[in-house]
């Protein structure tokens, strides 16, 4: 079995430097860091974590629990989050909840339970005291990805509002009046919407405001607002929804743009594929920010170990942008 002066010697680095790279230390560079992780990985070298852990109170894994396993979106942003982290030393605990509160519960405590260094979730309720309860009472790093639930802890978020407005507002510049809007059970976008009709003095017609579940297979529904509404164009609020609703409009004979636009939230490589209109979220920097934010919490948790002032959480907003497609059209007559 490989020991830590192993990799030193094929890192060609001191025994000090591979040590702190496996503590997860800082104080060394990134090429060097990822020259040590490197000769890790080729020689096998597995660090003790639970000793670690039981003997620092702390290791360096970060635990995701995931909401929705089937959104390619969270997944490609998780891979890029984990590609950052496994630079800087951390490992990763994934867990998914699939929108299920008992599941997100029982997940928060296992990952709490192996004294993982932070914790990365997307709130599954609005507010659930029993998780409220748990992070209090822990003292780790917590971000909330994507869903600011717990105003006490750091979150980054994308403006889906700003997103929807964009969108909608794109679609009222073309013409389109019945403007189908598949809205999630989650604050923002509906919001965004009127607020693009009344950018345009114009009236909102509430009944083109569908909510749909997450986690759940829409396309009957979506397939029957559209027989009983005939919008000219649909604003998808998921990459899923916007699946549901390509495939409902084909199982109608309805074509993409000529007879029905479509702007769909999310811009992930089926969409851009089908040429279709997308409000793109930065991948790259949802990833970047949320391990910065992380980390900075991590160090600040170790360098105060319960001493010192109290840090205010912070609050990311990441703006989602346009990405003009051959999916819109002005409304046929």
């Amino acid at each position: 079995m490989a020991t830590i002066r192993d990799v030193a010697r094929e890192a060609g680095v001191s025994l000090m430097t591979a040590s702190r790279v496996a503590r997860g230390q800082e104080g060394v560079s990134d090429k060097t860091r990822a020259r040590v992780l490197e000769a890790m990985e080729k020689l096998g070298y597995q660090p003790d974590q639970l000793a670690k852990a039981l003997r620092t109170r702390q290791n360096n894994t970060i635990g995701i629990i995931v909401s929705d396993v089937e959104n390619i979106f969270y997944m490609q942003v998780i891979a890029l989050m984990e590609q950052r982290l496994k630079a800087k030393g951390f490992s990763l605990l994934i867990s998914f909840s699939n929108e299920d509160p008992d599941v997100e519960i029982s997940s928060a405590e296992m990952m709490l339970g192996v004294r993982v260094s932070g914790l990365v979730i997307t709130p599954v309720r609005r507010e659930d005291n029993r998780l409220e309860q748990i992070l209090r009472n822990r003292r780790v790093a917590v971000l909330q990805l994507y869903r600011n639930v717990y105003p006490q802890i750091d979150s980054l978020v994308v403006d889906d509002r700003y997103g929807a407005r964009v969108a909608t507002r794109r679609l009222l510049e073309e013409g389109h009046r019945r403007i189908l809007l598949l809205d999630v059970d989650w604050e923002g976008r509906a919001s965004g919407y009127r607020a693009a009709f009344r950018e345009m003095n114009m009236p909102v017609d509430e009944r083109y405001i569908q909510t749909y579940r997450l986690n759940v297979t829409e396309e009957a529904r979506i397939q029957d607002h559209i027989q009983h509404l005939w919008p000219t164009a649909i604003v998808a609020g998921t990459n899923l929804l916007g699946y549901s609703a390509v495939s409902a409009c084909r199982k109608l004979g309805l074509s993409i743009p000529a007879d029905i636009s479509v702007i769909i939230q999310d811009d992930i490589s089926w969409i851009s594929l089908m040429d279709i209109t997308a409000i793109s979220q930065p991948m790259g920097k949802i990833a970047q920010e949320a391990v910065d934010i992380l980390i900075e919490s991590i160090q600040r948790s170790r360098t105060r170990d319960g001493e010192g002032p109290e840090y205010p959480p912070k609050c990311r907003i990441i703006r989602p942008s346009l990405i003009e497609r051959a999916s819109i059209a002005p409304p046929s007559p």
